[in-house]
């Protein structure tokens, strides 16, 4: 990591506001975190405070969030609004689905909020008046890696069936929770929640992307004997999926439809383990993308991108049912009424769903598995690219999916 000369505006404010005491700030330094699949360069912060009240010392490790504009156009709605959302999210939907647990006496060791990153303080503006972010704008967590979290090395080819087993346990919470809020409480709902799920148009899934997906699509699957036969189905498929990716969806069926990360893959997911290599706790990242989708949106694209392919085909259905179990046993504690979710139905929504979310798996693949990148930051094409889309679609033609 090179030092960086970056420094937060009103950094003691907002430390101030999380310690709930006057804080000074000592000493600070900033360290930039090249993310080459985003595109974009966040910080470490490392800072030593003194607390005017309790009179202590402290030294903190933390991770910065910047909100960065499109230097090249003035205005990026998209930018705007992942952003937005993301503080949304850090300040009021997580909050509010721990509160709603809590009073739903969950034990503090299932709580919404240990998912993610603690969040020492977001804003996007210094001015309280404003509601768009602007320069001074800024989120700032605990720094994971500190606390020995890491991501999964990509070289590997994904979660083994532990990690696995763990992540599909910690999404249905995940989905669940939100779901039950909205049916208990759908006020408080559409104040906390609704906010970290606002649409937005988004910058780079136009029609002339797609048409270089499809490109990246055929080179992952020509020449291959056993697609060659369902290569019409197989483009067919995936333009129904990009029909109902590209147009804003609305549901006339709620049952199955929840918050949402719509990007839940072994970019976004980081894990603790002990010395054995066994997943022991996983924190979420990067919250921008928030919607408001069918469950098994998430449940699919983290099954497909960034599960191992020896361990999904073994053990798709215990994935499946671990998944399930958990949203079932949620629901039943925020004391919904389950007479509707069935592992039966759920199957059913699973076949329904899986051809809508293709395209989106597909598109993740050349990130997911790309080892090393350009200066341009796009992924390269890789053998391992080319099996695992060749897998995927394979999967899904023998479970009728793709027909």
């Amino acid at each position: 990591m090179a030092k960086s000369k970056f420094l937060v505006p009103l950094l003691d404010v907002l430390l101030g506001k999380y310690f709930g005491e006057e804080i000074t700030v000592l000493d600070s330094s900033t360290y930039t975190v090249p993310l080459p699949v985003t595109k974009v360069s966040r910080y470490e912060l490392k800072v030593k405070i003194f607390k005017r009240v309790s009179r202590q010392e402290e030294k903190l490790d933390l991770f910065i969030k910047l909100f960065e504009p499109d230097v090249k156009i003035h205005i990026r709605l998209d930018l705007l609004t992942r952003f937005k959302k993301e503080v949304d999210t850090y300040n009021l939907t997580i909050p509010a689905l721990t509160e709603f647990q809590r009073l739903n006496g969950f034990p503090e060791d299932q709580l919404y909020s240990n998912m993610f990153a603690k969040c020492i303080g977001a804003r996007v503006s210094v001015e309280d008046d404003k509601s768009i972010p602007d320069k001074t704008a800024v989120i700032i967590l605990e720094n994971l890696k500190s606390l020995g979290y890491a991501s999964e090395n990509i070289v590997y080819g994904g979660f083994d069936l532990e990690a696995a087993r763990l992540l599909v346990h910690n999404l249905a919470q995940f989905h669940a929770v939100p779901l039950a809020m909205r049916i208990m409480h759908l006020d408080v709902f559409q104040e906390k929640v609704v906010p970290s799920m606002a649409e937005f148009k988004k910058h780079t899934k136009n029609p002339e992307y797609y048409k270089i997906i499809d490109s990246i699509i055929k080179q992952g699957i020509e020449g291959d004997n056993e697609l060659e036969p369902h290569l019409d189905a197989i483009f067919n498929a995936i333009e129904f999926s990009k029909a109902n990716t590209w147009f804003t969806k609305y549901y006339t069926d709620e049952t199955w439809i929840t918050l949402s990360h719509s990007d839940y893959s072994i970019l976004n997911l980081m894990l603790i383990k002990d010395d054995k290599g066994h997943a022991l706790s996983s924190k979420i990242v990067d919250l921008q993308v928030f919607e408001y989708l069918h469950c098994t949106s998430d449940l699919l694209y983290f099954l497909f991108t960034s599960v191992e392919q020896e361990v999904l085909k073994k053990n798709y259905e215990a994935l499946v049912k671990i998944y399930f179990e958990r949203f079932l046993e949620v629901l039943t504690q925020c004391q919904v009424y389950t007479g509707e979710y069935t592992l039966k139905n759920f199957y059913q929504e699973l076949t329904s769903e899986a051809p809508k979310v293709l395209i989106n798996i597909l598109q993740a693949l050349p990130f997911v598995t790309c080892e090393k990148w350009p200066e341009d930051g796009e992924p390269v094409l890789t053998p391992k690219y080319k099996r695992k889309v060749r897998d995927t679609l394979l999967f899904m033609i023998r479970k009728g999916w793709i027909e």
